[in-house]
């Protein structure tokens, strides 16, 4: 069986959605449109710039290092985004008393190893980790929808310190 390059599979997907050449319309193929239709209207290949398909998009922590920003914790983020979170150091237990909503709690040694994951901690209730150095409180549900979320806290911690 041959083997076909990647430059015949990129002309043979140019001629058949675009009726030409890769090279005459778009150039090298990279400033080609996401999702355009082509002859029939049939979808083109999409192409993913910036990140990898299925990767984490970068989550933002807010560091609460001092005693007054631990004790105030997420009551004054009441805004966070869906790719912020608190991350309070040195910590090793938090509570919901009094929030509107449920967050994850992602406990963390000093070497930033994940030790214990608390998915959705509903209102109202409390959660702790003896070995913990530091806490992340994240939007619920956000480890479970990124099942990479432990590489977007390192990276998010590491430029946050």
């Amino acid at each position: 069986m041959a083997r076909l390059s990647f430059g015949f599979f990129r002309q043979w997907v140019a001629r058949r959605y675009k009726g030409g050449d890769a090279h005459s319309e778009y150039g090298s193929g990279s400033e080609a449109p996401v999702g355009a239709t082509g002859r029939c209207g049939r979808r083109a290949v999409h192409h993913y710039f910036g990140r990898r398909h299925g990767s984490v998009p970068p989550l933002r922590l807010r560091l609460a290092a001092s005693f007054w920003r631990r004790a105030a914790g997420l009551f004054l983020l009441r805004d966070m985004g869906p790719h912020e979170g608190l991350w309070l150091r040195p910590c090793s237990a938090v509570h919901t008393f009094g929030m509107r909503r449920a967050i994850d709690v992602v406990f963390m040694d000093r070497r930033g190893r994940i030790l214990k994951t608390v998915h959705a901690l509903r209102p109202n209730r409390a959660a702790w980790c003896a070995r913990a150095y530091s806490v992340v409180e994240l939007p619920a549900f956000y480890c479970r929808r990124h099942g990479r979320y432990d590489a977007a806290l390192r990276r998010a911690m590491r430029a946050g310190r």
